[in-house]
């Protein structure tokens, strides 16, 4: 018996010790699990709480609060901003040696907090990972969560994304002039430690045409090694992580950039006024060098800013609604297996009228080659035309379920409607659209994020397989420069929605 209870005694011990051993690499700063093992402990729950100037809050709230409840009011409820973060994305988010959280999106998320309520201490730390971050949004446990979590298209379906702030993705390191290009790397030994690098590099070789030598490795401190050792002759691996070594050494380059991520904030959904609440902070961060100084802070370089919205809407968290009333206009376009698109004519090579009275340009063509792929045929579009002052009635009446017309953020503040993802940004060289100054893209009503959904991706699809170039240079030029407009990885497809 004796022997018996030793032994569980030291299994006990043994399970703890383990325990413990895989907290502190799951939040190292520089853990050597790949990211796709790391986003699959539930990590939350590994460490109690740290040194903080805010606290880390530990969530068992499993029931969403009351849909008709904006997250405006929920904050203004408890006083507080809960903000998830990742525990282990440095230097955006991380935990420091003395147990507190620092990083670039930790300063920015108290920015906030202090614009929004007056302190940026009234702010709640949750932990979460890639994997865990959507479902705490959609469950609206959390009102925001940032710290380099990636804009995909899966996490698209349960939550909505703002301004894109930062850029991520895969890239390959190398000593510094040693290469001069990814052709050069040709029959060249390079090392990678998290899986999603693999297949980019794949893609890569497929694209240059060439091959490598592909050595796993179990951390990037290791990899890093090896190149200096000259076992390879670089790492491949996430962007974010590679410029550190940079910074860390000079004698590093960047080669290239093999995929572009985009990093966002990312909101629950079916909530524009809280959405437009964040864009517009973010966007007075970047306009009043707020931004710029905190990411010089963790980069030591100036950032290079993303498109703005010129408009500047109210910042004022008390003067947001407590109640919200979500759309159903997905239902109305899937019932009418038609979509009606309002046009607002006026802007030639975007929206023009014809000598037969009937619509053309850029917008008019990628409206009908979203319909198509909605249902199918051509003809399942109808265009009505649209006097700019009644824009708002007709989408909120459901005479129309979208609307185009080189329409940006600024001509829909106060009209209860709200943006797509741009389809169009201002891009040198273009001479038809002289008066565009903001990115533009279709107008739908607020709170429809499904519509959204399905507006956004299905723009992301005629990007990837090149039908928006084809279009954007029918009526812009076959030597045109295209919007950089980035796209979402991941597989989910909202058409499926629409069909059902």
């Amino acid at each position: 018996m004796r022997n018996r209870v030793r032994q569980t005694i030291h299994t006990r011990k043994t399970l703890t010790r383990l325990l413990a051993l895989v907290a502190a690499i799951a939040l190292s700063a520089c853990s050597s699990i790949p990211q796709a093992l790391v986003d699959a402990i539930p990590v939350d729950r590994l460490l109690p709480g740290a040194a903080t100037a805010a606290p880390i809050r530990q969530l068992k709230q499993v029931t969403a609060p009351p849909m008709g409840v904006t997250t405006a009011e929920l904050v203004r409820q408890r006083s507080t901003i809960r903000v998830g973060v990742r525990f282990d994305a440095p230097p955006l988010s991380s935990v420091n040696e003395s147990g507190e959280l620092e990083g670039m999106d930790i300063d920015i998320a108290r920015e906030m907090a202090r614009r929004w309520l007056g302190s940026g201490k009234l702010i709640e730390f949750v932990q979460v990972t890639n994997a865990s971050a959507p479902e705490k949004i959609r469950l609206r446990q959390i009102d925001l969560a940032l710290g380099g979590l990636v804009h995909t298209r899966d996490a698209e379906d349960g939550a909505d994304f703002g301004l894109q702030y930062f850029e991520d993705g895969e890239a390959i390191l190398t000593r510094a002039n040693a290469f001069k290009d990814l052709k050069s790397l040709s029959r060249q030994t390079l090392e990678y430690v998290d899986f999603p690098t693999l297949d980019a590099v794949r893609t890569a070789q497929i694209i240059a045409n060439i091959t490598t030598t592909l050595l796993s490795n179990t951390s990037y401190e290791r990899a890093v090694q090896d190149l200096k050792a000259g076992k390879a002759v670089g790492v491949a691996g996430n962007l974010r992580r590679l410029r550190l070594e940079v910074l860390k050494d000079p004698q590093f380059q960047i080669l290239q950039v093999i995929q572009r991520n985009s990093v966002a904030i990312m909101i629950p959904e079916n909530d524009s006024a809280w959405s437009k609440l964040v864009d517009a902070t973010l966007a007075n961060l970047m306009r009043d060098g707020t931004f710029s100084s905190i990411y010089a802070k963790w980069w030591q370089t100036p950032p290079t800013l993303p498109r703005l919205d010129p408009a500047i809407e109210d910042t004022n968290i008390a003067t947001l609604s407590a109640r919200r009333t979500i759309s159903d206009s997905l239902t109305s376009l899937r019932l009418a297996r038609t979509a009606r698109i309002g046009f607002i004519a006026g802007n030639d090579g975007l929206v023009a009228v014809d000598a037969k009275n009937q619509p053309v340009g850029f917008e008019i063509d990628l409206s009908r080659e979203l319909s198509k792929r909605w249902f199918g045929a051509d003809a399942a579009v109808q265009f009505v035309p649209v006097p700019a002052a009644q824009l708002s009635a007709m989408l909120l009446g459901d005479k129309i379920n979208l609307a185009v017309g080189a329409i940006d953020q600024g001509r829909l503040a106060g009209t209860g409607l709200t943006l797509s993802e741009p389809t169009f940004l201002p891009v040198n060289g273009i001479t038809r659209t002289v008066s565009i100054r903001s990115p533009i893209g279709f107008a739908l009503p607020e709170n429809s994020s499904e519509l959204r959904d399905l507006v956004n991706m299905t723009v992301q699809d005629t990007i990837k397989d090149g039908t928006y170039a084809k279009l954007y240079r029918k009526w812009f030029g076959a030597n045109a420069p295209l919007p950089d407009l980035p796209i979402w990885k991941g597989d989910y497809n909202p058409i499926t929605k629409l069909v059902k």
